[in-house]
C-alpha cells in the first residue's frame, strides 16, 4: 500500500553493542531486526530484515546510524526511519574515557620502588611496551604513555 503523505512516524531506535576492538579497528556488522510492514491488502505483518552496518574506526558510544524508511510502516504514512545507536561493551582490560584508554595495572611493591616494565596489546591489536625505570610508582598514580591516540595507564 502506498503512503498518502501523512506525517512520518517517529524513528525506531535499536542498540548496537560493539566491542572496544570493533570500535578501534572498524568492522562490518550484519544486524537482524524485525519491523512492521503494510501488505498490499492493508494488513500489518512483522518481517525480519538484515542490515549491513560498517563500523568506522574511532566511533564511540552514542554514535547514531540512520536508515531512512527502514523502520515500521503504518497505513497511510511513510515508513519510519530506523536508528542504530552504538553502545560499547565492557572490556576486560581497558576503559574508555573520552579519547583516552585507561588500563589499570597492579604493580608489585618491589617493582613500584625499583622500576617496572610491562607489555600489553591495544584494542587495535598493536603490542605496546612501557618502562618506568627511573621513577617510583605510588598507589593510584597515573602515567600517560605517548601514542598516536593517548593511552592513560593507572597503576594501583
Amino acid at each position: 500500500m502506498m503512503p498518502t503523505g501523512g506525517p512520518r512516524p517517529p524513528s525506531v531506535e535499536r542498540k548496537l553493542g560493539c566491542t572496544l576492538e570493533e570500535l578501534c579497528r572498524g568492522c562490518k556488522k550484519e544486524v537482524k531486526f524485525t519491523r512492521d510492514i503494510v501488505t498490499d491488502n492493508g494488513l500489518i505483518v512483522c518481517k525480519e530484515e538484515t542490515q549491513t552496518i560498517w563500523i568506522k574506526p574511532g566511533w564511540k558510544k552514542g554514535t547514531k546510524i540512520t536508515f531512512e524508511g527502514k523502520g515500521d510502516e503504518r497505513p497511510g504514512s511513510y515508513p519510519a526511519d530506523i536508528v542504530f545507536v552504538i553502545s560499547e561493551k565492557e572490556h576486560p582490560n581497558f576503559k574508555r574515557v573520552g579519547n583516552d584508554l585507561v588500563l589499570k595495572a597492579e604493580v608489585p611493591l618491589v617493582n613500584a620502588l625499583t622500576g617496572w616494565s610491562f607489555s600489553f596489546c591495544l584494542p587495535t591489536g598493536e603490542k605496546m611496551s612501557c618502562s618506568f625505570q627511573d621513577e617510583i610508582i605510588y598507589p593510584l598514580c597515573k602515567r600517560t604513555v605517548p601514542h598516536s591516540k593517548n593511552s592513560v595507564l593507572s597503576a594501583l
